[in-house]
């Protein structure tokens, strides 16, 4: 998934966090979530969804992504389902 995006008029009805956890839950395995240091609301939504998910078992770092603009992301990584690949 290369973004998310939730209307305005569906933002905190709990939208998002159904689609994120729907398809943390489809598609089991490793996962890591990018979010634009600039961007502080989805760096609250991420790592809120992120937390609840987990129980907050996941890891959070930042780095510098060359070929996205050479731009730092705060990365968030994390199992979901069973799997531990």
């Amino acid at each position: 998934m290369a973004q998310f995006f939730i209307l305005r008029k569906f933002k905190n009805k709990g939208v998002g966090k159904f689609v994120a956890q729907t398809c943390f839950e489809k598609f089991k395995g490793a996962w890591e979530v990018n979010v634009m240091l600039e961007n502080r609301g989805a760096y609250k939504f991420w790592k809120k969804i992120i937390t609840d998910y987990t129980q907050g078992s996941f890891m959070e770092d930042r780095k510098r992504i060359k070929h996205l603009g050479n731009t730092e992301k705060n990365i968030f990584r994390f199992f979901s389902g069973d799997s531990q690949c």
